[in-house]
């Protein structure tokens, strides 16, 4: 709350007599409502003090933290988490036949992780993302209806493992560079498998 409080004194010369006088002080006072604003702090002589305190406003909300991905050679395994980890196991050429929107029949990438589950709780394989890039970047496109296709489904027990084959649509070239990409779950690391795919 504000308050707007002031005094001014008026000396005037008494007629006729040549003596000075004080007029009585004049005093005003308003009071502002929280949320209002003061469009002056000094009108005609009136001192504007702050009695009251303001609200804060809420704190701003942290954004979530992003884990740092794990890079490793194709051959190499990647640690996820203290637990789980991840691995290729197979990454070669194939003929894929598409069936759905999008899907490109003819030579394709057949990529086939393996997830190592080491904690004490299930994980589930329902949210697996695998991509695959090349060399310079290209991402190849997901054939999903290959029946050669098995993506990692339902929930993967303490202490076991299993894997899952995707099918990429990529050109070939001359460079047999490649990317793979693996994440089970949102909010956990990402693991990028990179190098040459004829070494696998």
């Amino acid at each position: 709350m504000l308050v707007i409080g002031g005094t001014a004194g008026i000396a005037g010369a008494a007629a006729g007599t040549g003596q000075a006088g004080n007029a009585p002080p004049a005093t005003g006072q308003a009071e502002l409502r929280q949320g209002e604003s003061v469009a002056s702090t000094l009108v005609q002589g009136t001192t504007v003090t702050a009695v009251g305190n303001t609200k804060a406003g809420p704190a701003p909300t942290a954004a979530p933290k992003v884990p740092k991905p794990v890079p490793v050679k194709l051959k190499e395994k990647a640690q996820l988490e203290p637990a789980v980890s991840a691995r290729l196991v197979g990454l070669g050429v194939t003929q894929a036949e598409g069936h759905g929107p999008g899907d490109l029949s003819g030579d394709a990438y057949a990529v086939t992780v393996e997830i190592t589950n080491g904690s004490g709780r299930p994980l589930d394989m329902s949210n697996v993302v695998v991509t695959l890039d090349a060399a310079d970047g290209t991402p190849a496109s997901p054939v999903q209806g290959d029946p050669d296709a098995k993506p990692m489904m339902g929930k993967l027990p303490p202490g076991k493992a299993t894997t899952g084959t995707y099918l990429f649509s990529l050109p070939r070239t001359g460079d047999t560079g490649v990317r793979v990409s693996f994440t089970y779950a949102a909010g956990t690391p990402t693991a990028i498998f990179s190098g040459d795919a004829s070494s696998l």
